[in-house]
């Protein structure tokens, strides 16, 4: 009967420490892809479930994005006295909360807003410094209405240095949402 020898059970485990060195970065890089990707699904499936309630309830119905530091939080409220989705009537409370907050990073600890390097804006200009990735007016809340129209506008989502770049695009015309990929330093939105 034959065993190992140290030798061999040394060459052994070198060879699994360089396969797991060489496999970390690649892991770490689709371990950020998902957690982005899975964000920018979270929001874009959030928008069709508020279109489909604004038409339910016959109602307009709006998501608040707030800022707070360098996370966003996103929350959802009713139109309660038939004057829109405003403010003012969200913190009296004639705009009632129809879900609870919901912090991005919370659900998805790799995903923020923001813009990813070598990515344009989606109609391809370039991203000034300091540019607001929740571009959707400077009330910060996309509003869809009963006849299943909205407000419009693209929310851009990164992930850490190795991850693409997501936008979800809010069509104002018809209240629908596309989701759209930019790879780093592509500079192209697919």
């Amino acid at each position: 009967m034959r065993g190992f020898t140290l030798i061999e059970v040394l060459a052994t485990l070198a060879l699994v420490l360089v396969v797991t060195a060489m496999a970390l970065p690649i892991t770490d890089r689709l371990r950020q892809e998902g957690q982005v990707r899975g964000a920018a699904f979270a929001l874009a499936a959030r928008c069709g479930r508020l279109r489909f309630s604004a038409v339910h309830r016959a109602a307009r119905v709006g998501m608040r994005f707030s800022a707070s530091g360098d996370s966003w939080v996103v929350q959802s409220f009713v139109d309660g006295d038939w004057d829109g989705v405003r403010a003012a009537d969200i913190a009296t409370g004639r705009d009632p909360a129809i879900d609870e907050p919901l912090p991005v990073q919370a659900l998805f600890p790799g995903a923020k807003f923001g813009f990813v390097v070598g990515c344009p804006f989606i109609d391809g200009t370039a991203v000034p410094d300091g540019s607001n990735p929740v571009r959707i007016g400077t009330a910060r809340m996309l509003v869809f209405s009963p006849d299943g129209v909205s407000s419009g506008g693209t929310l851009y989502l990164r992930g850490g240095a190795l991850a693409s770049g997501y936008a979800v695009v809010v069509l104002a015309a018809t209240g629908r949402t596309r989701l759209l990929h930019c790879a780093p330093g592509s500079g192209v939105w697919k």
